[in-house]
């Protein structure tokens, strides 16, 4: 199956073999990437296959992690924090 994988700068080969081991794991099929770098990601990657995005780029993970401590802080307000 053919998919996109654009990576933060820099990456290697075997970063790119663990991420593709790691998805045909999970979906049980052979994945073929065609890896783009991507300077505007501060880390991390997004995988689109099959129709499906994957995000797991540093920028989506901090976000949800603020969200996270706003919700536990019990409002919106960035003062709170």
């Amino acid at each position: 199956m053919q998919a996109i994988l654009r990576v933060a700068p820099p990456y290697d080969q075997a970063e790119i073999d663990l991420i593709r081991q790691g998805f045909e794991a999970q979906l049980g099929k052979t994945i073929e990437f065609y890896v783009m770098e991507d300077p505007s990601l501060i880390g991390g990657f997004f995988a689109q296959i099959d129709g499906t995005v994957y995000d797991f780029s540093y920028s989506t993970q901090l976000g949800n992690m603020y969200r996270q401590i706003l919700e536990q802080w019990g409002g919106e307000d960035d003062a709170a924090i």
